[in-house]
Protein backbone atom coordinates (compact mmCIF):
# COMPACT_ATOMS: atom_id res chain seq x y z
CA UNK A 1 0.00 0.00 0.00
CA UNK A 2 1.27 3.29 -0.62
CA UNK A 3 -0.15 7.01 0.14
CA UNK A 4 1.17 10.09 -2.07
CA UNK A 5 0.29 12.31 0.81
CA UNK A 6 3.65 12.91 2.56
CA UNK A 7 4.11 14.73 5.83
CA UNK A 8 5.99 17.68 5.01
CA UNK A 9 9.09 16.51 6.78
CA UNK A 10 9.94 14.26 3.72
CA UNK A 11 9.65 17.20 1.43
CA UNK A 12 12.01 19.30 3.56
CA UNK A 13 14.34 16.17 3.53
CA UNK A 14 14.31 15.72 -0.26
CA UNK A 15 14.65 19.89 -0.89
CA UNK A 16 17.32 19.88 1.85
CA UNK A 17 19.43 16.58 0.38
CA UNK A 18 19.07 18.18 -3.46
CA UNK A 19 20.54 21.40 -2.41
CA UNK A 20 23.28 19.75 -0.51
CA UNK A 21 24.23 17.36 -3.18
CA UNK A 22 24.22 20.12 -5.62
CA UNK A 23 27.19 21.86 -3.12
CA UNK A 24 28.66 18.88 -2.65
CA UNK A 25 29.17 17.92 -6.30
CA UNK A 26 30.15 21.53 -7.20
CA UNK A 27 32.95 21.31 -4.37
CA UNK A 28 34.14 17.76 -5.47
CA UNK A 29 33.99 18.06 -9.40
CA UNK A 30 34.80 21.97 -9.90
CA UNK A 31 34.28 22.80 -13.95
CA UNK A 32 35.21 25.46 -15.91
CA UNK A 33 33.13 29.01 -16.47
CA UNK A 34 31.21 27.40 -19.46
CA UNK A 35 30.23 24.00 -17.36
CA UNK A 36 32.92 22.10 -19.14
CA UNK A 37 35.39 19.80 -17.82
CA UNK A 38 36.44 16.01 -17.91
CA UNK A 39 33.67 13.70 -18.73
CA UNK A 40 33.21 12.18 -15.06
CA UNK A 41 33.27 15.35 -14.14
CA UNK A 42 30.63 16.48 -16.38
CA UNK A 43 28.57 13.15 -15.85
CA UNK A 44 28.59 13.35 -11.61
CA UNK A 45 27.50 16.84 -12.11
CA UNK A 46 24.79 16.58 -14.01
CA UNK A 47 23.91 13.14 -12.38
CA UNK A 48 23.66 15.27 -8.67
CA UNK A 49 21.86 18.07 -10.22
CA UNK A 50 19.25 16.00 -11.52
CA UNK A 51 18.08 15.85 -7.63
CA UNK A 52 15.15 15.87 -6.74
CA UNK A 53 13.95 12.69 -8.34
CA UNK A 54 10.44 10.89 -7.62
CA UNK A 55 11.59 8.52 -4.53
CA UNK A 56 9.53 5.64 -2.78
CA UNK A 57 9.88 5.66 1.05
CA UNK A 58 9.76 2.86 2.77
CA UNK A 59 10.14 2.70 6.83
CA UNK A 60 11.57 -0.41 8.23
CA UNK A 61 10.66 -2.04 11.77
CA UNK A 62 13.57 -3.42 13.55
CA UNK A 63 11.81 -4.21 16.84
CA UNK A 64 13.16 -8.14 17.25
CA UNK A 65 16.26 -7.80 15.11
CA UNK A 66 19.45 -8.41 16.40
CA UNK A 67 21.98 -6.24 14.28
CA UNK A 68 25.50 -4.31 15.14
CA UNK A 69 23.63 -1.78 12.46
CA UNK A 70 20.53 -1.24 14.10
CA UNK A 71 20.78 2.26 15.58
CA UNK A 72 16.77 3.51 15.82
CA UNK A 73 13.56 1.76 16.11
CA UNK A 74 12.90 2.49 12.27
CA UNK A 75 15.53 1.78 9.32
CA UNK A 76 14.53 3.37 5.88
CA UNK A 77 14.97 2.35 2.46
CA UNK A 78 14.59 5.06 0.00
CA UNK A 79 14.31 4.16 -3.90
CA UNK A 80 15.28 6.90 -6.48
CA UNK A 81 14.08 7.03 -10.22
CA UNK A 82 16.09 8.74 -12.02
CA UNK A 83 13.90 8.30 -15.11
CA UNK A 84 12.07 10.69 -13.56
CA UNK A 85 14.43 13.65 -12.74
CA UNK A 86 13.99 17.38 -11.33
CA UNK A 87 10.35 15.63 -9.68
CA UNK A 88 8.91 15.83 -6.36
CA UNK A 89 6.91 13.20 -6.63
CA UNK A 90 7.27 11.30 -2.88
CA UNK A 91 5.26 8.11 -2.31
CA UNK A 92 5.43 6.34 1.38
CA UNK A 93 4.40 2.81 1.42
CA UNK A 94 3.30 1.23 4.66
CA UNK A 95 5.59 0.17 7.25
CA UNK A 96 7.81 -3.06 6.91
CA UNK A 97 8.59 -5.36 9.50
CA UNK A 98 12.22 -6.80 9.24
CA UNK A 99 11.51 -9.70 12.00
CA UNK A 100 8.62 -11.06 9.03
CA UNK A 101 10.71 -9.53 6.06
CA UNK A 102 9.75 -13.43 4.42
CA UNK A 103 6.19 -12.92 4.73
CA UNK A 104 6.45 -9.36 2.88
CA UNK A 105 8.98 -11.06 0.28
CA UNK A 106 6.33 -10.86 -2.77
CA UNK A 107 5.97 -6.76 -1.71
CA UNK A 108 9.82 -6.09 -1.45
CA UNK A 109 10.15 -7.79 -4.84
CA UNK A 110 7.91 -5.34 -6.50
CA UNK A 111 9.27 -2.64 -4.35
CA UNK A 112 12.97 -3.03 -4.01
CA UNK A 113 13.38 -5.28 -6.88
CA UNK A 114 15.18 -8.00 -3.91
CA UNK A 115 14.90 -11.35 -4.55
CA UNK A 116 13.92 -13.96 -1.48
CA UNK A 117 17.16 -14.96 -1.07
CA UNK A 118 18.49 -11.65 -0.53
CA UNK A 119 16.39 -10.91 2.17
CA UNK A 120 18.72 -12.22 5.28
CA UNK A 121 21.26 -8.80 4.58
CA UNK A 122 17.86 -6.47 4.17
CA UNK A 123 16.52 -8.29 7.70
CA UNK A 124 20.11 -7.67 9.18
CA UNK A 125 20.84 -3.87 7.63
CA UNK A 126 24.00 -4.93 6.38
CA UNK A 127 22.29 -4.28 3.10
CA UNK A 128 23.14 -0.33 2.04
CA UNK A 129 22.74 0.29 -1.94
CA UNK A 130 20.80 -1.01 -4.99
CA UNK A 131 21.62 -0.18 -7.98
CA UNK A 132 19.05 -1.58 -10.67
CA UNK A 133 19.20 1.73 -13.85
CA UNK A 134 17.58 4.20 -13.97
CA UNK A 135 16.46 2.72 -10.04
CA UNK A 136 18.79 3.22 -6.85
CA UNK A 137 17.85 2.35 -3.14
CA UNK A 138 20.05 3.85 -0.45
CA UNK A 139 18.82 1.97 2.86
CA UNK A 140 19.84 3.21 6.56
CA UNK A 141 19.42 2.09 9.99
CA UNK A 142 18.03 5.71 11.11
CA UNK A 143 14.49 7.71 9.87
CA UNK A 144 16.63 10.51 7.88
CA UNK A 145 13.84 12.87 9.00
CA UNK A 146 15.51 13.19 12.20
CA UNK A 147 19.28 13.07 11.21
CA UNK A 148 18.82 15.29 7.42
CA UNK A 149 22.44 16.69 6.85
CA UNK A 150 24.19 12.48 8.41
CA UNK A 151 22.01 10.87 5.61
CA UNK A 152 22.58 14.00 3.34
CA UNK A 153 26.49 12.74 3.25
CA UNK A 154 25.79 9.40 3.70
CA UNK A 155 24.15 9.34 0.26
CA UNK A 156 26.33 11.92 -1.53
CA UNK A 157 29.30 9.62 -0.70
CA UNK A 158 27.09 5.99 -1.97
CA UNK A 159 26.52 8.19 -4.98
CA UNK A 160 29.94 9.02 -5.58
CA UNK A 161 30.79 4.98 -6.07
CA UNK A 162 28.26 4.67 -8.60
CA UNK A 163 29.91 5.35 -11.83
CA UNK A 164 27.03 3.13 -13.67
CA UNK A 165 24.79 5.31 -12.63
CA UNK A 166 26.39 8.81 -13.46
CA UNK A 167 26.78 7.25 -17.09
CA UNK A 168 23.22 7.98 -17.30
CA UNK A 169 24.37 11.50 -17.02
CA UNK A 170 27.20 10.92 -19.97
CA UNK A 171 27.69 13.99 -21.92
CA UNK A 172 29.22 11.72 -24.52
CA UNK A 173 27.23 12.28 -27.87
CA UNK A 174 27.36 8.56 -29.81
CA UNK A 175 28.12 10.31 -33.34
CA UNK A 176 27.52 6.40 -34.66
CA UNK A 177 23.33 6.52 -33.19
CA UNK A 178 23.03 10.18 -34.30
CA UNK A 179 23.99 10.02 -37.67
CA UNK A 180 23.32 6.50 -38.38
CA UNK A 181 26.73 5.08 -39.60
CA UNK A 182 27.70 1.59 -39.93
CA UNK A 183 30.78 -0.27 -38.91
CA UNK A 184 33.60 -0.82 -41.21
CA UNK A 185 33.21 -4.29 -43.68
CA UNK A 186 34.72 -7.35 -41.71
CA UNK A 187 37.43 -8.36 -43.75
CA UNK A 188 39.81 -11.32 -44.21
CA UNK A 189 43.62 -11.43 -43.06
CA UNK A 190 44.19 -11.81 -46.89
CA UNK A 191 42.29 -9.06 -47.50
CA UNK A 192 44.24 -6.89 -45.20
CA UNK A 193 47.63 -8.28 -46.05
CA UNK A 194 46.67 -6.78 -49.62
CA UNK A 195 49.09 -4.44 -51.26
CA UNK A 196 47.79 -1.09 -51.49
CA UNK A 197 46.57 -0.42 -55.19
CA UNK A 198 48.59 2.68 -55.65
CA UNK A 199 51.36 0.43 -54.99
CA UNK A 200 51.05 -1.77 -57.97
CA UNK A 201 51.11 1.36 -60.12
CA UNK A 202 54.72 1.83 -59.84
CA UNK A 203 56.94 -0.84 -60.73
CA UNK A 204 60.55 -1.68 -60.94
CA UNK A 205 62.75 -0.96 -64.23
CA UNK A 206 64.31 -4.48 -63.39
CA UNK A 207 61.33 -6.75 -64.13
CA UNK A 208 58.69 -4.24 -64.77
CA UNK A 209 57.06 -5.55 -61.34
CA UNK A 210 55.75 -3.48 -58.43
CA UNK A 211 58.02 -3.67 -55.13
CA UNK A 212 57.44 -6.80 -52.49
CA UNK A 213 57.03 -6.09 -49.25
CA UNK A 214 60.53 -8.02 -48.20
CA UNK A 215 61.66 -5.74 -51.08
CA UNK A 216 60.68 -2.88 -49.41
CA UNK A 217 62.37 -3.91 -46.03
CA UNK A 218 65.66 -4.54 -47.75
CA UNK A 219 65.66 -1.43 -49.20
CA UNK A 220 65.64 0.64 -45.75
CA UNK A 221 67.26 -2.89 -43.87
CA UNK A 222 71.11 -0.93 -43.97
CA UNK A 223 69.83 1.97 -42.67
CA UNK A 224 71.10 2.14 -38.78
CA UNK A 225 71.19 4.70 -35.62
CA UNK A 226 74.88 4.12 -34.15
CA UNK A 227 74.95 2.57 -30.45
CA UNK A 228 75.70 6.25 -28.85
CA UNK A 229 71.71 7.71 -30.02
CA UNK A 230 69.57 7.31 -27.05
CA UNK A 231 67.15 4.46 -26.85
CA UNK A 232 63.78 6.48 -26.90
CA UNK A 233 65.22 8.28 -30.22
CA UNK A 234 65.86 4.37 -31.23
CA UNK A 235 62.57 3.48 -30.88
CA UNK A 236 60.92 6.39 -32.73
CA UNK A 237 63.05 6.02 -35.71
CA UNK A 238 62.55 2.17 -35.60
CA UNK A 239 58.61 3.13 -35.92
CA UNK A 240 59.60 5.67 -39.20
CA UNK A 241 61.14 2.59 -40.50
CA UNK A 242 58.28 -0.32 -39.90
CA UNK A 243 55.72 2.15 -41.25
CA UNK A 244 57.44 2.50 -44.07
CA UNK A 245 57.81 -0.91 -44.83
CA UNK A 246 53.96 -1.35 -43.97
CA UNK A 247 53.35 1.27 -46.89
CA UNK A 248 52.99 -1.66 -48.65
CA UNK A 249 49.86 -2.19 -47.42
CA UNK A 250 48.68 1.19 -46.91
CA UNK A 251 50.01 3.98 -49.28
CA UNK A 252 48.99 7.02 -46.60
CA UNK A 253 51.98 4.93 -44.18
CA UNK A 254 54.90 6.33 -46.21
CA UNK A 255 53.61 10.10 -45.40
CA UNK A 256 53.36 8.95 -41.72
CA UNK A 257 56.76 7.01 -41.89
CA UNK A 258 58.03 10.32 -43.02
CA UNK A 259 56.23 12.61 -40.17
CA UNK A 260 58.06 10.05 -37.65
CA UNK A 261 61.78 9.97 -39.48
CA UNK A 262 61.13 14.23 -38.94
CA UNK A 263 59.86 13.25 -35.04
CA UNK A 264 63.33 11.62 -34.56
CA UNK A 265 65.28 14.02 -35.94
CA UNK A 266 63.60 16.99 -33.63
CA UNK A 267 64.18 14.95 -31.08
CA UNK A 268 67.58 14.58 -31.70
CA UNK A 269 68.36 18.16 -32.45
CA UNK A 270 67.16 18.68 -28.56
CA UNK A 271 69.00 15.13 -27.27
CA UNK A 272 71.95 16.27 -29.02
CA UNK A 273 72.06 20.02 -27.10
CA UNK A 274 71.28 18.02 -23.94
CA UNK A 275 74.31 15.80 -24.50
CA UNK A 276 76.70 18.76 -24.56
CA UNK A 277 75.69 19.77 -20.94
CA UNK A 278 77.75 18.86 -17.90
CA UNK A 279 76.11 16.37 -15.19
CA UNK A 280 75.27 19.55 -13.63
CA UNK A 281 73.80 23.00 -14.52
CA UNK A 282 73.66 26.40 -13.11
CA UNK A 283 69.79 27.72 -13.94
CA UNK A 284 68.62 31.50 -13.48
CA UNK A 285 66.25 33.82 -13.87
CA UNK A 286 67.32 37.21 -15.71
CA UNK A 287 66.23 40.79 -16.22
CA UNK A 288 68.58 43.39 -17.41
CA UNK A 289 71.36 41.76 -16.77
CA UNK A 290 70.25 41.17 -13.40
CA UNK A 291 69.60 37.43 -11.98
CA UNK A 292 66.67 37.67 -10.19
CA UNK A 293 66.55 33.69 -9.35
CA UNK A 294 69.05 31.01 -9.27
CA UNK A 295 69.04 27.15 -8.97
CA UNK A 296 71.01 23.87 -9.52
CA UNK A 297 69.78 21.16 -12.00
CA UNK A 298 71.79 17.71 -11.52
CA UNK A 299 71.56 15.59 -14.89
CA UNK A 300 70.40 18.53 -17.02
CA UNK A 301 68.15 17.91 -20.39
CA UNK A 302 66.56 20.38 -22.65
CA UNK A 303 63.46 18.74 -21.79
CA UNK A 304 64.04 19.09 -18.10
CA UNK A 305 64.93 22.76 -18.15
CA UNK A 306 61.70 23.52 -20.04
CA UNK A 307 59.49 21.52 -17.53
CA UNK A 308 61.28 23.41 -14.92
CA UNK A 309 60.79 26.71 -16.07
CA UNK A 310 56.81 25.75 -16.84
CA UNK A 311 56.28 24.36 -13.22
CA UNK A 312 58.49 27.51 -11.71
CA UNK A 313 56.73 29.92 -14.34
CA UNK A 314 60.45 31.04 -15.39
CA UNK A 315 59.79 33.09 -19.21
CA UNK A 316 62.28 30.61 -21.25
CA UNK A 317 63.45 33.57 -22.79
CA UNK A 318 64.92 34.72 -19.59
CA UNK A 319 66.51 31.93 -18.78
CA UNK A 320 70.24 31.35 -18.66
CA UNK A 321 72.14 28.04 -18.26
CA UNK A 322 75.89 28.02 -16.94
CA UNK A 323 75.44 31.90 -18.35
CA UNK A 324 74.39 30.89 -21.73
CA UNK A 325 70.96 32.33 -22.97
CA UNK A 326 68.83 28.90 -23.34
CA UNK A 327 67.81 27.70 -26.79
CA UNK A 328 63.70 27.44 -26.17
CA UNK A 329 63.24 27.11 -29.76
CA UNK A 330 64.48 24.72 -32.37
CA UNK A 331 66.01 27.24 -34.30
CA UNK A 332 68.26 27.94 -31.40
CA UNK A 333 68.93 24.72 -30.33
CA UNK A 334 70.00 24.16 -34.56
CA UNK A 335 72.31 27.24 -33.95
CA UNK A 336 74.18 26.13 -31.16
CA UNK A 337 74.33 22.44 -32.44
CA UNK A 338 76.31 24.10 -35.47
CA UNK A 339 78.66 26.55 -33.33
CA UNK A 340 79.58 23.67 -31.58
CA UNK A 341 80.78 21.54 -34.68
CA UNK A 342 77.75 18.80 -34.31
CA UNK A 343 76.04 20.60 -37.79
CA UNK A 344 77.85 21.89 -40.76
CA UNK A 345 76.37 25.07 -42.21
CA UNK A 346 74.74 23.11 -44.97
CA UNK A 347 72.94 20.64 -42.57
CA UNK A 348 71.62 23.32 -40.85
CA UNK A 349 70.06 25.48 -44.02
CA UNK A 350 68.51 22.19 -44.85
CA UNK A 351 66.93 21.76 -41.67
CA UNK A 352 65.94 24.88 -41.09
CA UNK A 353 64.51 24.85 -44.75
CA UNK A 354 63.51 21.83 -45.19
CA UNK A 355 63.16 19.12 -42.10
CA UNK A 356 61.22 21.91 -39.81
CA UNK A 357 59.18 22.59 -42.46
CA UNK A 358 58.25 19.55 -43.23
CA UNK A 359 58.04 18.31 -39.54
CA UNK A 360 55.40 21.45 -39.23
CA UNK A 361 53.19 20.90 -42.04
CA UNK A 362 52.78 17.53 -40.94
CA UNK A 363 52.75 18.10 -37.52
CA UNK A 364 50.02 21.18 -37.88
CA UNK A 365 47.39 19.82 -40.54
CA UNK A 366 45.24 21.94 -42.51
CA UNK A 367 44.69 19.24 -45.29
CA UNK A 368 46.03 15.73 -45.54
CA UNK A 369 49.06 15.78 -47.70
CA UNK A 370 50.42 12.49 -49.52
CA UNK A 371 54.29 11.72 -49.84
CA UNK A 372 55.73 8.82 -51.65
CA UNK A 373 58.07 6.09 -50.51
CA UNK A 374 61.28 7.59 -50.28
CA UNK A 375 63.90 5.47 -48.33
CA UNK A 376 66.65 8.71 -49.11
CA UNK A 377 64.82 10.64 -46.43
CA UNK A 378 65.29 7.64 -43.93
CA UNK A 379 69.07 7.42 -44.73
CA UNK A 380 69.49 11.39 -44.43
CA UNK A 381 67.53 11.51 -41.10
CA UNK A 382 69.58 8.78 -39.98
CA UNK A 383 72.99 10.23 -41.40
CA UNK A 384 72.58 13.49 -39.23
CA UNK A 385 71.28 11.88 -36.18
CA UNK A 386 74.32 10.07 -36.07
CA UNK A 387 76.32 12.83 -36.31
CA UNK A 388 74.75 14.09 -33.55
CA UNK A 389 76.02 11.61 -31.58
CA UNK A 390 79.20 10.16 -33.04
CA UNK A 391 81.67 12.04 -30.52
CA UNK A 392 80.25 10.37 -27.84
CA UNK A 393 81.74 7.11 -26.02
CA UNK A 394 80.09 4.10 -27.09
CA UNK A 395 77.96 2.94 -24.01
CA UNK A 396 78.03 -0.69 -23.02
CA UNK A 397 75.14 -3.13 -24.29
CA UNK A 398 73.84 -1.01 -26.50
CA UNK A 399 71.26 -2.51 -29.06
CA UNK A 400 71.56 -1.02 -33.03
CA UNK A 401 68.29 -0.55 -34.62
Amino acid sequence: MSSAIVSPAWADLFQTLAKYLQIFAAQQWPLLEDGSGPEAYVSLRRFYNAFPVAVDVFLLDTEGIDSPRKNDRYATAIRYDFSKCNNTEIRFHSVIPLAKVDAHAPKIKELLGLERQSLGPLRDLSLVFLRSLPLCTHIVPYDPRTRILEYCGDLARELSFSSEMSQLFSPKIDYNAKYNLKPDLPLTEEQLLQQDELNRHFVKFSDLQPESLSERHASIAAIQLIPQVPESLKRTFRCAKRLYIYGHLEYDFFTVSLHYAHLALDAALHAGWSATLPTSVSLTLNKKNKVLKQETMPSPSHVKINNFCKFHRWHPASVHVDCQPFPYTVDMVIAELTAKGLLSKWQQKMIQEVDVQIRNSLTHLEFAPIHGPSPEALEMTAETINGLFDSLPIPSHAPIV
